[in-house]
Order: structure tokens, then C-alpha cells, then sequence
């Protein structure tokens, strides 16, 4: 993601993801480092770049994941809940029409 805005002044780039940093009035600076803790919960990484009045861009990359290893994951998780007696949990089945597409969009 990236703007055209003002950019972060490069003293500030190294905290963006630091709980509770934050620049503005209001800002309780918990935006960043729950994304981030988002992304490397899934083996991703997030980071940032900036430049004084160049704007700034924040990257995200996650692994591409195999659909078959997440259908058997979900699979096992459903009938270890049921078999526990959590009615909130139903199987799940998952259909795919077309085989998946995949773009890169960007490179680093």
C-alpha cells in the first residue's frame, strides 16, 4: 500500500510497529502492531518505507499456502471440536470451481 502524502520522517520509521507509538492526538498506536502480530501469526512479514515528501509504502508478504494442506488443517480442527461436543463448530466442506489463481504484484 502505498501514498503520496508527506512520507515519515526516517527517525520514526524504526518504531511504526511498536505498541503504543503513536503521532497522533487520539491514536492509541495499537493499529501497526496488531497487523503485524496478524501477519506473523500467518508466517508473513510487514514492514515500511518511507521518504521525507516521497510518501510512504508499507509492504506485506505471506507465504502461498497449498488448498489441500488447509482443507485437511480445517478438516482435523472441526472433528477434534465436535468431537469435544462444541456445537459451534459444523464440518466444512470446500469446493473449488477453478484451480486457484495466482498473481505476483510486486517484488523486493
Amino acid at each position: 500500500m502505498a501514498d503520496t502524502g508527506p512520507g515519515i520522517p526516517a527517525e520514526r520509521v524504526p518504531r511504526l510497529f511498536d505498541p503504543f507509538f503513536t503521532t497522533k492526538e487520539t491514536g492509541m498506536g495499537m493499529g501497526l502492531p496488531i497487523s503485524q502480530t496478524i501477519v506473523e501469526n500467518h508466517a508473513g512479514r510487514i514492514w515500511a518505507d518511507s521518504a521525507p515528501g516521497a510518501g510512504a509504502v508499507f509492504y506485506v508478504r505471506l507465504p502461498l499456502a497449498e488448498l489441500p494442506v488447509v482443507v485437511e488443517r480445517e478438516a482435523a480442527r472441526a472433528e477434534a471440536a465436535a468431537a469435544k461436543g462444541d456445537p459451534r463448530q459444523a464440518p466444512v466442506e470446500v469446493a473449488e470451481a477453478a484451480p486457484p489463481r495466482r498473481k505476483a504484484v510486486g517484488k523486493r
